[in-house]
C-alpha cells in the first residue's frame, strides 16, 4: 500500500506507475492523478497511441508483442503509418519485394495454378 502525493489516499501499489528512479519502484503519484483526462477503457475496449480514441477491441489487429494481444495502435492508423512509410521509403520497398521474388520465383505460378480463374489474369 502507498499513499499517492497528490490525492492522499492510499492505495494499492499496482494503481501506481513503475518507475525504476523511485525508492520503492512506483511513481509518486497514482495513475488516475497522472492522466486526469484519461478514463480506463472497459473490457471491450482499447485506446489507441496514435489517435488517442478508445475503440473497440475489433478495430485492433493482433500482435503478439503486447499483452493483450492487440496492436497499440487502430487499424485506421495503422493502416495510415503503413502508407506514410511506404511513401517515404518506395525504393526501399520496391529493393525488398524484388529481392524476395528473386527468392522466390515459383511463388506466382504455384498461385495462378491454385487462384481462381477470374484472378488469375496478367496485367
Amino acid at each position: 500500500m502507498k499513499i499517492c502525493s497528490e490525492c492522499q489516499i492510499e492505495k494499492p501499489d499496482d494503481a501506481f506507475n513503475p518507475d525504476e528512479r523511485a525508492y520503492d519502484g512506483r511513481h509518486h503519484c497514482c495513475r488516475a492523478c497522472e492522466n486526469p483526462d484519461v478514463e480506463p477503457p472497459s473490457a471491450d475496449e482499447k485506446h489507441c497511441r496514435s489517435c488517442a480514441t478508445t475503440k473497440p477491441r475489433d478495430a485492433f489487429r493482433a500482435d503478439a508483442r503486447y499483452a493483450d494481444g492487440l496492436s497499440c495502435y487502430c487499424r485506421a492508423c495503422d493502416n495510415r503509418k503503413s502508407r506514410e512509410w511506404a511513401r517515404v521509403n518506395r525504393e526501399r520497398g520496391a529493393a525488398t519485394r524484388k529481392a524476395w521474388l528473386a527468392r522466390n520465383p515459383d511463388y506466382y505460378a504455384k498461385w495462378r495454378a491454385t487462384a481462381d480463374p477470374k484472378l488469375n489474369h496478367k496485367r
